[in-house]
């Protein structure tokens, strides 16, 4: 009697995990070759940016040059995310397209265009076409009434003196010091002496010590002798556009 026929031993089925593993691995041996095909072509880029004939370029020299570095690592990043993934990198006109795989395999049933690649841009018709009118008029925005600042009080009187006085030859301390002598007891009324164009101005630090000190304006002219001791002229200023 013939024994009976054997049945095949059932493959026992491949967990989860193990499905992980192999894929993991079988990405990790892509990125190898990945890397042993790039690799080499970003270290010539590198190791030439580093040298000094890049370092003692003019400021506008290596701004052309950065905008070739960005553009040539961009495409180095997508030919080599596209080896990974095992497809090839969808040129930029046709981005909307799925990619082609490497394995050959082709699903016949969408057409595959045959219309030529758009020719690429070059760099200086890219920077003619995404640059702005070169004489482009400007319109100019509607004139605004102007923000008026809270100004801060003038504190100071001034000293008109001619150009030959000997009080210029002294100098601001000196004056300082024969003012604060003369003044005596109101001689903290005066905080400091600094020489102007036509003087002198005597700063105060408070408009109710200005008022204070010029109670005492003729004292002060005694002291400096030949000159007028005066506020500040009131000024209005106005700015007028178009006007040189």
């Amino acid at each position: 009697m013939p024994p009976p026929p054997s049945t095949p031993a059932v493959k026992p089925a491949q967990t989860l995990s193990q499905n992980f593993l192999d894929i993991a691995k079988a990405a990790s041996v892509r990125a190898e070759e990945g890397q042993q095909i790039f690799c080499p072509i970003s270290a010539i880029w590198d190791n030439y940016l580093q040298t000094d004939a890049v370092r003692k370029l003019p400021a506008r020299y290596r701004k052309p040059l950065t905008a070739l570095c960005a553009e040539i690592s961009s495409v180095a990043n997508k030919h080599f995310d596209a080896y990974i993934k095992g497809t090839y990198p969808v040129p930029a006109s046709q981005k909307s397209q799925s990619p082609a795989p490497l394995s050959g395999d082709t699903d016949h049933s969408t057409p595959i265009s045959t219309a030529p690649p758009s020719p690429p841009t070059s760099y200086a018709q890219a920077a003619a076409m995404d640059g702005p009118p070169r004489y482009q008029p400007t319109r100019k925005p509607p004139l605004q009434a102007a923000k008026t600042k809270p100004t801060r009080p003038d504190t100071r009187i001034f000293v008109r003196i001619g150009p030959e006085h000997s009080a210029r030859a002294a100098g601001a301390f000196a004056v300082f010091t024969a003012l604060k002598r003369s003044l005596g007891e109101h001689a903290p009324l005066l905080k400091e002496v600094l020489s102007v164009r036509t003087g002198f101005a005597l700063c105060t630090d408070s408009m109710e010590s200005l008022t204070a000190l010029e109670s005492h304006t003729d004292r002060m002219t005694k002291t400096i002798g030949d000159c007028k001791i005066e506020r500040q002229a009131p000024w209005t200023t106005y700015r007028i556009d178009n006007v040189p």
